[in-house]
């Protein structure tokens, strides 16, 4: 979904980052939200002696639903456009963590309501990044979307320290979490920038994609896997080694703190050397910190 640069007013950097100011800050709220929540989930189901095989079905059917959303997603945005979309994606989301106060011990309602959580953080996602992409230009496209990372990974590392604000395994947390993505939908229902005149959108089959660039969709579904493990099992992991609350909370901040760190200077390498040896190098540091963890235990 796009137009091109040709038709786009050539706006500064400044200038985009503050007509879409009410789009970052909602997504800033919304990944506060869904950074304490990946936290809240591990240590609530650890804490109520759930296997780890039940937290990572559970934890696997919010990516499911996060691929669902990917693939289908875009029909309410096309329907009602990114402003009513957002809204309706950020309701539906509420709800579904809102629910999971009622959700009991059934691991059916665990496993639909965080499908349905993933489907719609998928339509968020999709929606902030369509509309940044609409917005930019060629000259400062990388730079709008440095920020957007920057702002998104800084509010996702920052999520999970409001588990040192309540308990876990009570109610309280969930919906502070809910109420978030609540709050989330104020400014940008309010924004005064209108919505994006978009074209018809173009699909691009994984096949089409490996053949464009093969070493990009096995680098992106192994950085999938990965992460999905990390933020779903990061806090079961700091959990079953003894680490308390507030370890737990600072090493999952730490870890998707990491993220944010890293983002700029990865990137201006990647424009000075060969990308494929960095992403080589990268995963070797990162899998050599991995192995340090796992036996320092």
């Amino acid at each position: 979904m796009g137009t091109t640069d040709s038709t786009k007013p050539q706006a500064g950097l400044g200038t985009i980052i503050r007509a879409m100011s009410a789009l970052l800050l909602g997504i800033a709220i919304l990944n506060i939200g869904s950074g304490a929540l990946m936290a809240i989930v591990g240590v609530r189901l650890a804490a109520a002696g759930e296997s780890s095989l039940v937290i990572g079905t559970i934890t696997s059917a919010y990516f499911l639903g996060l691929l669902g959303g990917s693939l289908f997603g875009t029909g309410v945005i096309d329907r009602v456009g990114h402003i009513r979309a957002f809204v309706v994606y950020a309701a539906l989301d509420a709800v579904a963590i809102l629910l999971l106060v009622f959700a009991g011990d059934s691991m059916f309602a665990w496993i639909a309501l965080r499908a349905i959580a993933g489907y719609c953080m998928a339509g968020l996602t999709m929606i902030a990044e369509s509309w940044l992409n609409h917005r930019a230009t060629n000259a400062t496209r990388g730079r709008v979307l440095s920020v957007y990372i920057i702002v998104m990974n800084g509010a996702f590392a920052a999520g999970p320290l409001m588990l040192n604000f309540g308990d876990p395994a009570g109610a309280g947390l969930l919906v502070v979490s809910g109420i978030l993505f609540v709050v989330a939908m104020l400014p940008v229902a309010l924004t005064r920038t209108g919505n994006p005149e978009m074209g018809a959108p173009a699909r691009m089959g994984l096949r089409r994609l490996m053949t464009i660039s093969p070493l990009g969709v096995v680098g992106v579904l192994t950085v999938g896997l990965v992460e999905s493990a990390v933020f779903g099992l990061g806090a079961v992991y700091g959990d079953a080694i003894g680490l308390d609350t507030a370890q737990i909370s600072l090493f999952l901040a730490v870890t998707l703190g990491g993220v944010l760190i890293l983002q700029y200077p990865l990137g201006a390498l990647s424009d000075r050397i060969d990308r494929e040896k960095l992403i080589l190098a990268v995963a070797l540091i990162g899998g050599c910190a991995a192995l340090v963890i796992a036996v320092l235990g």
